[in-house]
């Protein structure tokens, strides 16, 4: 998306923060705070941008499993920091993405079967609110503003260091496999069996996608359709390979990078480095019937816009409640589908909608009506979308105490 701030700020510390909340107050404006931009939703007409970017310390404590981030962190800083010690944080699949932004708005990643939302390790957080004041927040202090941090979205203030608790990752087995789409029928029919018997401690995401005839794409993909499959495992290759059987015996992967990895090399989905310009849409599902699972493998004439559909398998950790109330106490779902496709400048993306249409149509009878927060778009702009009325009704209280004069943007509340 485009963006038309009135001003940008770059902060190179805590003061600029509190500068720029202070002087936007005055002037009446709004202030939207991006460390990456890689989930820019918004055109912040007439709002001051404020670049958190260059704010990216790390420091990890080993002994309490806890790390301490600035808000520029990037998860790929975070699992570098944490790789020597065998411990991991909940990253998302695309490294470049900041860990503060992701985590505060819930963050569903690839260990998330196994250790659930990225909010429900957030334990500790520093911010300048909207009204000026400078606060450490925990389950002690400011109780109130701590819940809504733990996933409910844009916070009424700007967020200025997070603690988070660490996971134990000693063993890790990811990579993606890559089939012809004409195994697609057989794959995504059998994909929601074999999901059924997984352990928690395997998460995995399965595609369909019109591959772009693109200088970074392997010459054999370029301007294909391939079925993509996403596997992050908490232990041994042997055993995730053992658990991938039923799908390895129906049809020969094009390509397979499962292997043992570190915490700091768990780039394995293909999500592109820089912003890109996207439209998506997703849906919490309850089941995949076959109705669903025939519109998702029709994949229509190879001209048809470049169009990502993917189906996450939730459930497992995800499923059971956070062991402190958060915004977001569980996942409400079996799968989330997830929609997304690349818009180039002066295009006409009405193709685009209507093949997203006829996907989302073809789930609408298991489709939960929600969504998750950390997978705002530009078309999910009602928090309906996200929480219950109950938890909206919360949130707003705290934004009212924390944040009177609405100087932090949210581009979800409106």
């Amino acid at each position: 998306m485009e963006q038309r701030p009135v001003a940008v700020v770059v902060a190179a510390d805590v003061e600029d923060i509190a500068a720029t909340i202070g002087f936007a107050a005055r002037q009446g404006r709004q202030v939207a705070v991006q460390a990456t931009g890689h989930g820019a939703i918004d055109s912040l007409d007439g709002a001051i941008l404020l670049r958190t970017g260059a704010l990216r310390g790390v420091t990890v404590d080993p002994s309490r499993r806890r790390a301490r981030l600035g808000p520029g962190v990037s998860w790929r800083d975070v699992q570098r920091a944490c790789a020597p010690h065998g411990l991991s944080g909940l990253t998302g699949s695309a490294p470049g993405v900041g860990a503060t932004g992701y985590t505060l708005t819930g963050g569903l990643g690839l260990l998330a079967r196994r250790h659930g939302l990225a909010a429900h390790r957030l334990v500790a957080a520093k911010l300048v609110t909207g009204d000026g004041r400078r606060l450490s927040v925990d389950r002690d202090q400011y109780p109130d503003l701590w819940w809504a941090l733990r996933g409910g979205g844009t916070p009424p203030g700007v967020v200025t260091e997070i603690e988070i608790e660490l996971v134990p990752a000693p063993v890790l087995c990811a990579g993606q496999l890559i089939w012809s789409a004409e195994s697609a029928p057989e794959l995504f029919g059998a994909f929601r069996s074999w999901t059924s018997t997984l352990p928690d401690e395997m998460t995995t995401t399965l595609g369909v996608q019109q591959v772009p005839s693109l200088p970074p794409v392997p010459e054999p993909l370029r301007g294909t359709r391939v079925v993509t499959l996403t596997v992050a495992h908490l232990g041994e290759e042997e055993e995730a390979r053992r658990l991938l059987r039923p799908l390895l015996d129906l049809a020969q992967p094009l390509s397979d990078t499962l292997a043992p990895r570190k915490p700091d090399d768990l780039d394995v989905a293909g999500v592109p480095a820089d912003p890109a310009p996207t439209r998506a849409r997703t849906e919490l599902l309850t089941d995949l019937p076959d109705a669903a699972l025939d519109v998702l493998t029709d994949l229509g004439p190879d001209s048809g816009p470049l169009m990502l559909t993917e189906i996450r398998h939730l459930g497992g950790a995800l499923a059971r409640p956070a062991a402190t109330s958060t915004p977001m106490n569980r996942v409400e779902g079996e799968f989330l589908l997830e929609t997304v496709g690349l818009i180039f400048r002066g295009e006409d993306f009405s193709a685009l909608a209507i093949e997203q249409a006829r996907v989302h149509d073809a789930v609408r009878q298991v489709a939960t009506g929600r969504t998750l927060r950390s997978f705002a778009n530009a078309g999910d702009r009602d928090a309906e979308r996200f929480f219950s009325p109950e938890v909206m009704a919360l949130l707003s209280e705290v934004a009212r105490r924390y944040d009177p004069g609405t100087v932090i943007h949210n581009p979800a509340s409106g």
